[in-house]
Formats: C-alpha cells, sequence, structure tokens
C-alpha cells in the first residue's frame, strides 16, 4: 500500500486499483462507520493518476475470519459458516439487507463525487451454504434475486457518479434467476 507499490503499478500501465474492505472494517460498530482506510488508498492512488474501485465483502473463503461486524454475527440468522471454512452474510435477510444498504449510501455519499473513485463492486453471489440451509425457509432463490437486484438498484442511486457491479456466479435452487 506504499508509495513504492503504487509507482510499481503506474509504470507498469495499470489505470486502477480494485481493492477489498471487509464490511466489519466499514462498519467496525453498528453506524459507526470507519472509511479512514479507503481514503488512504484512494487519495494515494490518485496521486499516481490511477482510477480506485471499492470491492465490498460480505463473505469470506476457507481460514478466514468472518467479514461482518460483531453485530451482524451476534444474531446467527445474519451469518454462516459456509462450506469451503469462511463466512457469508444472510444476503436475503431482511434486517441484513437494510444494513447492507446503509453502508452502501454512506459510501456513496463518501466517495462518489472523489476524483479517483471509479466505483463498487460486491463480492460473487455464490452463498456456499450448506445444505441445511438451503432446504429450510427463508431462503429463497427468487427472494435473493429480488435483494441483489435491490442493492444494485441501491448502489447505482447512491453511486450515480460511478461503475457499480457484482460478481455473479451461482444461486443455488434457481440458476435460472442469474
Amino acid at each position: 500500500d506504499g508509495p513504492v507499490f503504487m509507482q510499481t503499478l503506474k509504470d507498469s500501465g495499470v489505470v486502477g486499483l480494485a481493492v477489498r474492505y471487509d464490511w466489519k472494517a466499514l462498519e467496525p460498530t453498528k453506524d459507526g462507520y470507519d472509511f479512514s482506510r479507503v481514503k488512504r488508498h484512494m487519495d494515494l492512488a490518485q496521486s499516481f493518476g490511477l482510477k480506485f474501485v471499492i470491492i465490498l465483502e460480505d463473505k469470506s473463503f476457507q481460514g478466514k475470519t468472518t467479514p461482518l461486524p460483531a453485530y451482524l454475527m451476534a444474531n446467527p440468522d445474519y451469518g454462516y459458516v459456509n462450506l469451503s471454512g469462511g463466512y457469508n452474510a444472510t444476503r436475503w435477510n431482511s434486517f441484513v439487507h437494510e444494513r447492507s444498504k446503509l453502508l452502501i449510501n454512506k459510501i456513496g455519499q463518501t466517495f462518489d463525487t472523489h476524483p479517483a473513485f471509479e466505483g463498487l463492486g460486491f463480492e460473487e453471489t455464490a452463498p456456499n451454504m450448506p445444505s441445511n440451509l438451503v432446504t429450510v425457509p427463508p431462503y429463497d432463490p427468487a427472494l435473493y434475486r429480488d435483494k441483489i437486484i435491490d442493492i444494485l438498484t441501491t448502489a447505482s442511486n447512491a453511486l450515480p457518479n460511478s461503475e457499480v457491479f457484482w460478481f455473479m456466479n451461482y444461486l443455488p435452487g434457481g440458476q435460472q434467476y442469474l
């Protein structure tokens, strides 16, 4: 994250950076947002003439700690251990969904007009759920699809000057919804 690395990127012809941030790093406490690390990275990218993309992580993979804030992990309805040994937010849960929209709106208010800010991306759609979570409500592929569309709509509205994207790759019980 230092100047030597950034100069190497600039010299290589790279036009921008995409940096992943766990949800808990951006909202360490409920309604307590901390974008200082993002701002530092974005300002550094700008100083080298590079564009900057935030990848918001609400899931993790094998061996990684939860990317979710403690207030979400305190309730088993809001997050779960996935099949690869990481953690996922239950994106289709109404509370988790509303909390993520608040975070996205705050990101938009903070960064959408920053000259280096290029966009916001979301970690892949595959929930990688144990079979008991796939077969027991409230998971429903149509509901999950609707929540994804709503998040993308929220992000597009919150970030009118920026790009918004989601890595789409799997929806258990509803591949046709992709």
